[in-house]
């Protein structure tokens, strides 16, 4: 089982400091050694260490109509509409790295061969558009691409927030692993 300890390319999106990176990379690792990760059973990873992600990527690309991407892009719809309810240009903040993150995503499936993408129903649409990429590449070389598909656990298939929508950092309603526990208020 492999896990990438990073997800650089992903992060460049938004994050373009050295050390903020390095230092996000650490934490994550230790972050999934401290969880149990077994580093004899797993194999960890950068993401930016593996350039055939970043070809993968590219040529994804080059099979993904803009219409479909656009409409399913939740990054760039969703800073989109922030920028929108502040009343500044809707495209503020958002470079080609953030518009083309669904391609980056599909590449991280196809790369391994993945058959079942565990999600949750909020995301089972990302699973089909990287279906979508594999099949319109297949169709032109062959089945090449492993064509996945979503797993959903009805039990969880939406994980609630500290405000009862659905958990995501974009919400700012998460418990970070490595937060640090605050002591009680006392009642004196």
């Amino acid at each position: 089982m492999r896990f990438d300890s990073s997800r650089t390319h992903h992060s460049l999106t938004t994050v373009h400091d050295k050390k903020t990176m390095r230092d996000s990379t650490l934490e994550v690792a230790a972050t999934w050694l401290a969880c149990g990760l077994d580093p004899s059973k797993v194999v960890f990873f950068r993401q930016s260490d593996i350039p055939e992600l970043f070809e993968l990527t590219w040529v994804l690309s080059c099979f993904t109509g803009k219409g479909p991407h656009e409409s399913s892009s939740t990054p760039t719809r969703r800073l989109s509409r922030k920028n929108e309810e502040a009343g500044v240009d809707v495209d503020a903040g958002v470079n080609m790295g953030l518009y083309n993150y669904p391609v980056l995503m599909a590449a991280d499936i196809l790369m391994f061969g993945t058959h079942l993408v565990p999600v949750g129903k909020d995301q089972a649409q990302h699973i089909e558009m990287t279906a979508d990429m594999a099949g319109s590449f297949n169709a032109v070389y062959g089945p090449i691409l492993t064509v996945p598909a979503p797993h959903i656990d009805d039990k969880m298939s939406v994980i609630p927030g500290l405000d009862g929508r659905k958990m995501s950092k974009s919400y700012d309603n998460v418990i970070p692993l490595s937060a640090i526990r605050k002591a009680p208020k006392s009642s004196s």
